[in-house]
C-alpha cells in the first residue's frame, strides 16, 4: 500500500475481490450511506463486472476504475509492520463514495466454490482517505468529484444538498423515510417516499402550472441545477419535511380517486380516460390549489384533507373536461397537458 500524507492524508493500493465480497457480506448498504447513487441492481455495467470477474479475473485491476473510500481516521495494524507491500487497516466509519456498484456486484455473487476461487484472484485499485484533518466539506467533495467521472444523473447531487439532508434527518425523527438516492432496496409504503414523488408532489401543491406541467413533461428538469429555478421553487428555505409528507399524501390521494375513476370507465377511451390519464397531474394542480394546499406551509397541525378532496374531485374532473371541450376540442390531449401556456390558461379559467 502506498501513503499519501499530504495535503490529506491516504492510502492508495489493491484488495482482493474476497476481502471485498466479505465487506458486503458484514455490512451490506451501509457500506454506502455517503454515496450518491448506492445499488443499482441488474444494469449493464453490474453485467460487465460480473463477466470479467468469471471470465477474466486476472484482468479485473485493468479493467476497473477501482474503489474510493472516504472514514474519519485510519489505524495501520502491527500486522504487516512498516512493510508498504501489505497492511490491514482499520478504517473507523468508512464508506464507499466511487465503486458501490462494483461492491455490490461483487457483494451479490452467489457463493459457490467456483466464484469464491474467482474472486480470489481478483485485485481492484482502491484509496482510502482520511477525513480527521481535512476541512468539514472534503468528505462531499470527494464523493462530487470522483462521481462527475461516472455515468450518472443530475438527480443523484441531491444527496449532498444540505436542505435535502435537513430534510431527511426531520422525517425520520418522526418515522418517515425520505429517499434520496437511486437504488433497487426503496419500496414506497405509508411512511417512506423518495425525491421523485416528492417533487411532483410539490410542484401539484404549489399553485403555479408550470410547476405542475414541468412535473408532468421531465422530471429531470428539476435537477438541472440545486441552485436556481425550477429546483428552488419547490425546495427552498421555508419548506418543512411535514408539509412535503402531507403533500405526498395528498397526490397520492388523488391519485387513488384517479385510479378508481378509470376502474369504473367502460372503455379505456374516450375523452374522460384520457384526462384522468393524461391531466393526471393538472387535475392534482386544481384540487390543492382550490384546498389551498400551499397555504399551510408553516401550520404545524396540517393534516390530510381527504374529505375536502374526495368533494372536489368530480367537481374539478367535470369542471376540466368542459374547459377542454368548449375550448381546445381539437388538441390531442397526451400534448395539450405538457403545454405551459394552455395549462395556464385551462388552470385561470376553472379557479377565476
Amino acid at each position: 500500500m502506498g501513503k499519501i500524507e499530504e495535503p490529506i492524508f491516504a492510502y492508495t493500493g489493491t484488495i482482493s475481490g474476497i476481502e471485498v465480497y466479505q465487506w458486503y457480506q458484514a455490512n451490506h448498504s451501509r457500506l454506502f450511506t455517503k454515496n450518491i447513487r448506492k445499488m443499482l441492481g441488474n444494469t449493464d455495467i453490474n453485467k460487465e463486472i460480473e463477466n470479467t470477474i468469471k471470465h477474466q479475473p486476472e484482468l479485473f485491476w485493468y479493467f476497473n476504475n477501482g474503489l474510493t473510500l472516504i472514514a474519519d481516521s485510519i489505524e495501520k495494524s502491527i500486522a504487516g509492520g512498516s512493510s508498504r507491500d501489505i497492511g490491514t487497516f482499520k478504517a473507523i466509519n468508512a464508506n464507499v463514495v466511487n465503486g458501490a456498484q462494483t461492491v455490490s456486484t461483487i457483494g451479490e455473487m452467489e457463493n459457490t466454490e467456483t466464484n469464491l476461487v474467482k474472486l480470489e484472484q481478483v485485485k481492484i485499485p482502491i484509496r482510502i482517505i482520511s477525513l480527521n484533518q481535512s476541512d468539514e466539506n472534503f468528505g462531499a467533495k470527494v464523493t462530487k468529484n470522483n462521481n462527475r467521472q461516472n455515468k450518472i444523473e443530475n438527480r443523484d447531487f441531491v444527496v449532498l444538498d444540505d436542505l435535502q439532508i435537513a430534510l431527511r434527518t426531520e422525517l425520520a425523527i418522526n418515522g418517515i423515510e425520505y429517499n434520496l438516492s437511486r437504488t433497487e432496496d426503496f419500496n414506497p409504503s405509508e411512511t417512506a417516499f423518495d425525491i421523485n414523488e416528492a417533487v411532483v408532489a410539490l410542484a401539484c401543491a404549489s399553485n403555479n402550472p408550470s410547476l405542475a406541467v414541468q412535473a408532468k413533461r421531465e422530471i429531470g428538469k428539476f435537477y438541472e441545477s440545486l441552485e436556481k429555478a425550477p429546483y428552488t421553487q419547490i425546495f427552498n428555505i421555508g419548506l418543512t419535511g411535514a408539509y412535503m409528507f402531507h403533500t405526498v399524501s395528498c397526490l397520492r390521494h388523488i391519485d387513488q380517486l384517479i385510479d378508481e375513476s378509470i376502474s369504473i370507465l367502460e372503455k379505456r377511451s374516450g375523452r374522460r380516460y384520457g384526462i384522468l390519464v393524461h391531466g393526471n397531474r393538472m387535475l392534482a394542480l386544481l384540487i390543492l390549489s382550490k384546498l389551498g394546499i400551499h397555504l399551510n406551509k408553516n401550520h404545524p397541525t396540517f393534516q390530510l384533507p381527504k374529505t375536502e378532496i374526495d368533494s372536489n374531485f368530480s367537481e374539478i374532473l367535470n369542471k376540466l373536461e368542459t374547459e377542454i371541450e368548449n375550448n381546445f376540442n381539437d388538441k390531442m390531449l397526451a400534448t395539450l397537458f405538457k403545454n405551459q401556456t394552455i395549462c395556464r390558461t385551462i388552470f385561470s379559467n376553472i379557479l377565476s
